[in-house]
């Protein structure tokens, strides 16, 4: 399994700690609530160059409870994610953005009802792959983005 984790902040002046210590893949933000948490170019560029996979999770607002995916809220944060994605970063073409889900949800909420309200996403988000994370139960898994190649 590979080992990684996930920051709030630039994890730049990190890499050479996180290589020493074997962390294969870091996991970064996109968000327009706190642009504070975001990846920006120059940390993706840097952490490309390490050999770290890039694992970018889209949360904004606070998704933690079912009440807050809608199809609205679906189109809205994969508008805002792809945006972010093709303009600030240039994620590659065919890699995953990750929708936060932030809570235990419930086995019905991730086969049911909170996917459904949030693949409407799917459309709008062009040629990024969707998945939904989530931490905790593990009912749903976070698979690993590939790195963006320089």
């Amino acid at each position: 399994m590979a080992k990684g984790l996930d920051v709030q902040v630039d994890s730049t002046l990190k890499i050479d700690c996180l290589t020493s210590e074997g962390f294969e893949f870091v996991g970064r933000y996109y968000n327009t609530n706190n642009p504070s948490k975001n990846l920006k170019l120059t940390e993706a560029q840097a952490l490309s160059a390490a050999g770290i996979t890039i694992v970018v999770v889209w949360e904004n607002g606070f998704p933690t409870k079912a009440s807050y995916f809608s199809n609205a809220k679906g189109v809205s944060d994969a508008t805002a994610a792809l945006k972010m994605a093709s303009e600030s970063i240039g994620q590659p073409e065919g890699s995953a953005i990750y929708f936060a889900a932030d809570y235990d949800a419930k086995a019905a909420d991730v086969s049911g009802d909170l996917v459904a309200r949030r693949n409407p996403g799917t459309s709008t988000i062009g040629h990024f792959t969707v998945a939904l994370s989530r931490p905790s139960n593990g009912a749903v898994r976070s698979p690993i983005v590939p790195r963006r190649e320089r």
